[in-house]
């Protein structure tokens, strides 16, 4: 299943301009060709609700109370009741065009401090109406009128309540108290707890290269022993080991994918072709995804060109086939080397060290960044699959160019 991340819907809710909006009907025909396209390629889908309140960074930024608004360096104004009840309202009759524009289920994004977080956190609400209190169950109120919000407006429409493994902000809610949380959300209705990240304000790495593969699964565990519905698991599961292991050991019931899916989209159609050494994946140096949702970029990748552009970069074969000499191993020229074979051209690859992957081996070496070397790997992986003609120690000169043009005009 595919979820649609970050859905504006409602008039405070957007984290950025450039977000699909499914807060009015003038947006169900797009939202149908959406699951209708999805759903061509034997893939269920579903789409997040999102509501940013403080890490708002445009237009009027609110929160449970009044309190900083870290992004923009300035300061959320608190909600008033009549707002919370509209934003509640909104949530349901969002989820009922969902359903009605073919959607498989919604997800609520509860987790990385938005808006459902805000409302249970010590540290931000600080409201003494309803819809505050000293307790989680006091706080929890907004969580549970939104869960019966969206089953008054859809019915009985997979929901899937997205939460956080722990805030890991000091002062806030740690991993035990969410595991407290996660019954009362299931209680209330949802089918599917999502547990993915800590807040974006934590000090503590959650999604780079010298985060450990799984190292938070351990608190989804705590979560998963005390519920009955299913569990998944996301954030630096960047190997198939480590997804088997979480698994088979019930630490969860699903995987989640995000980035991983950016930097190669298809990894689930080569684990069922059993091609699992083919697995791009991801690195975790956050430079072209993580990085870009907070400028309100584009997505891009470190490894993957045509990521976002699939359109304009897709390999196709050659019309002619061709002897290409490429000069230089680093990770450009074997990119360069892997393309050019994969559209059926001779490939000879050029390098004057006696390594592979130039200066992207210097990134590797530092504490923590050990996993850049999957990069280098991977591509000369790909290129021993694909027969490239490697030389190391040779610096490819007029002399060996002059060869090269000689022997294709014999061929001819």
């Amino acid at each position: 299943m595919i979820v649609i991340g970050g859905c504006n819907f409602s008039e405070f809710s957007a984290g950025a301009p450039t977000m699909p909006n499914v807060g009015s009907d003038e947006y169900i025909p797009g939202l149908r060709e959406f699951a209708e396209t999805i759903h061509k390629y034997e893939t269920k889908c579903a789409a997040q609700l999102y509501h940013s309140g403080r890490f708002g960074v445009f237009g009027e930024i609110v929160a449970p109370s009044e309190c900083d608004a870290p992004f923009i360096r300035g300061k959320a104004r608190a909600l008033t009741e009549k707002e919370i009840e509209q934003i509640i309202e909104d949530y349901g009759t969002a989820a009922a065009r969902l359903k009605d524009a073919g959607f498989d289920a919604v997800q609520v994004c509860g987790n990385t401090g938005y808006l459902p977080g805000q409302f249970l956190s010590p540290l931000i609400n600080k409201r003494t109406d309803r819809y505050g209190g000293e307790t989680i169950e006091e706080r929890f109120t907004f969580v549970k009128e939104v869960i019966k919000s969206i089953r008054e407006h859809a019915g009985n429409f997979p929901l899937i309540w997205r939460m956080p493994h722990d805030d890991l902000v000091p002062g806030s809610l740690t991993f035990r108290e969410w595991a407290k949380i996660a019954p009362m959300i299931e209680k209330e209705g949802a089918d599917v707890l999502d547990v993915a990240g800590a807040w974006h304000t934590s000090k503590v790495p959650q999604l780079t290269a010298n985060v450990p593969h799984g190292a938070f699964a351990f608190m989804t565990y705590e979560i998963k022993k005390r519920v009955n519905i299913p569990v998944v698991e996301c954030h630096r599961i960047h190997d198939l080991k480590t997804a088997e292991k979480l698994l088979l050991a019930n630490y969860c019931d699903l995987i989640g994918w995000g980035r991983p899916l950016i930097c190669d989209p298809y990894i689930v159609q080569k684990i069922k072709e059993c091609r699992e050494d083919d697995i791009r994946w991801c690195i975790g140096c956050a430079q072209g995804c993580f990085d870009m949702v907070f400028e309100a970029q584009p997505i891009t990748c470190l490894q993957n060109p045509a990521a976002g552009r699939e359109d304009q970069y897709q390999i196709t074969p050659a019309e002619k086939k061709k002897k290409i000499l490429v000069i230089g191993g680093g990770v450009g020229g074997m990119e360069a080397a892997r393309v050019a074979a994969l559209r059926g051209h001779e490939v000879y690859l050029y390098e004057k060290n006696s390594y592979l992957g130039g200066a992207f081996y210097l990134a590797a070496i530092p504490p923590g960044r050990t996993e850049f070397m999957r990069a280098i790997e991977w591509l000369k992986h790909q290129l021993e699959k694909l027969g490239v003609k490697i030389f190391l120690n040779t610096e490819c000169n007029e002399e060996i160019v002059d060869r090269n043009h000689e022997e294709v005009n014999r061929q001819r």
